[in-house]
C-alpha cells in the first residue's frame, strides 16, 4: 500500500476518534425518566397542603362493597387525592366539579402497587369545561360522572369498577399515560 495512503487513512481515523471524544464529553447525560406513576402534589409556597386520604378516615364502610360483590378481592387503598381539589373543602361549587383523581392501590395477596386514575365530573362541570376549551366533544377512558361531589361517591365508583370489570388487575400492570384522555 502506498505510504500517503496509510497516512491518510490514520489522520482520518484519529479524526474521526477526535470528534467522537469531543462529542461524548460535550454532551449532557440524560435526564432521569420520570415514574410512571403521578406523585402527590407538591406544596407551593405560602399555600397550605392540601389532606391526602391518607391522612383522612375512609368516607364509607367498604364492607357494603364486599357484601355487594361477594368475591372481589379489593386492593389495600393506600392513598387517594384530586390534582387540584382539597379533599377535606371540596371544590367551590360542588354541583359544577371537574378535575383528575388518583387512587394507590395494592394488592393484598402480591403487594404489588399501582396508582390509577380517573377523570371526575359533574354534568355541570363537564359542559363548563367543554364550553372554557371550546369544544364539541369529549372522549375520554375511565371517567366518573356524579350528580354532585360527594368523595365517598367517588371512592365507591372506583372501587365498584374494580369489583364488576376485573379492573383491578389491569390497572396494577398499566402505566398511565395522557393518552388515557382526548378532548377535541
Amino acid at each position: 500500500m502506498d505510504t500517503a495512503l496509510l497516512f491518510r487513512l490514520a489522520i482520518m481515523v484519529a479524526a474521526g476518534a477526535a470528534l467522537f471524544y469531543v462529542a461524548r464529553s460535550t454532551s449532557q447525560p440524560e435526564p432521569p425518566l420520570s415514574p410512571p406513576f403521578p406523585q402527590e402534589p407538591e406544596p407551593v409556597l405560602g399555600k397550605q397542603p392540601a389532606a391526602v386520604g391518607s391522612e383522612l378516615p375512609f368516607p364509607f364502610d367498604v364492607r357494603e362493597i364486599e357484601e355487594q360483590f361477594p368475591d372481589f378481592e379489593r386492593p389495600n387503598i393506600l392513598n387517594y387525592y384530586f390534582r387540584e381539589t382539597d379533599l377535606e373543602k371540596g371544590p367551590p361549587d360542588a354541583d359544577s366539579f371537574y378535575d383528575e383523581f388518583f387512587i394507590e392501590c395494592e394488592t393484598p395477596e402480591t403487594g404489588a402497587r399501582w396508582t390509577d386514575s380517573f377523570f371526575v365530573t359533574t354534568p355541570n362541570g363537564l359542559k363548563a369545561v367543554m364550553a372554557e376549551e371550546h369544544k364539541k366533544f369529549i372522549a375520554c377512558n375511565k371517567t366518573i360522572v356524579v350528580t354532585r361531589y360527594d368523595l365517598a361517591s367517588v371512592l365507591r365508583a372506583v372501587l365498584t369498577s374494580y369489583a364488576e370489570g376485573g379492573e383491578m388487575e389491569a390497572a396494577a400492570q398499566r402505566e398511565l399515560s395522557e393518552s388515557d384522555r382526548y378532548i377535541g
